[in-house]
């Protein structure tokens, strides 16, 4: 069986002077780079694992391409979000690649199934056309 290997996602290392702050209607919303562009399986992982979390500093996150915004305030707890952010991250990446490497399991069995299904149709011919 070949093995793929998934693209494990992290937050991107960005300088301070670099990061996307913006003041809205409700506090402010911090945009954070993930290494990569998440596929839509890991989105909804994501998603998922968000809405799970319990925390009671929770706040509202969104993930838009490669970035993940978390909407706060002047005084909030910024290490305890990106602390819980990175957990998720985390938790996402451990459950995209075991739904992946389910994935695959469960097409090398299909293939090989139908390889062996294909060896018995081919024996039972060679028996009749001999």
């Amino acid at each position: 069986m070949s093995k793929c290997v998934s693209i494990l996602i992290q937050l991107k290392s960005v300088p301070l002077d670099e990061l996307e702050i913006r003041k809205d209607d409700s506090g402010y919303v911090v945009r954070l780079w993930l290494t990569e562009a998440p596929s839509p399986l890991w989105q909804r992982a994501f998603e998922d694992e968000w809405k799970a979390t319990t925390y009671t500093l929770k706040r509202e996150v969104k993930l838009y391409g490669n970035a993940v915004e978390i909407k706060g305030y002047v005084k909030d707890a910024w290490d305890e979000h990106i602390d819980r952010i990175k957990h998720c991250i985390n938790a996402t990446n451990k459950k995209v690649e075991e739904t992946e490497e389910a994935q695959r399991r469960q097409a090398e069995e299909k293939k090989e199934k139908s390889e062996e299904e294909i060896r018995k149709i081919r024996e039972a011919l060679s028996k009749i056309l001999s």
